[in-house]
């Protein structure tokens, strides 16, 4: 469906990747490695990237996990909650309707 992405040559293109993919979620340390290898050829080059993103904190897979966790768990009390509603909503309309 969609071509491979243009293949970056420095450090500082791929690591401006690597920071707009942070800054929309995190990653876990595999996901980056295999979404820089996508980008570049040049093994060392991911390595080096992926060493400074580690270094500054910027890729840490306890905090990706902690994320992953909270979005699947307001993502699930959101579902309940829309749920709930719902069934208030008619059983409210049920009782109203057998009142007339």
């Amino acid at each position: 469906m969609f071509g491979k992405p243009r293949q970056l040559e420095t450090e500082a293109e791929l690591y401006d990747v690597a920071v707009r993919a942070l800054m929309r979620r995190a990653h876990s340390v595999h996901e980056m490695k295999q979404k820089l290898e996508r980008r570049s050829d040049n093994k060392l080059l991911v390595q080096v990237v992926m060493a400074r993103l580690k270094e500054n904190g910027q890729i840490d897979d306890a905090r990706y996990a902690k994320q992953f966790a909270r979005q699947r768990t307001e993502s699930a009390s959101k579902e309940n909650s829309a749920s709930r509603e719902t069934c208030e909503r008619a059983a409210s309309r049920t009782v109203t309707l057998t009142r007339h």
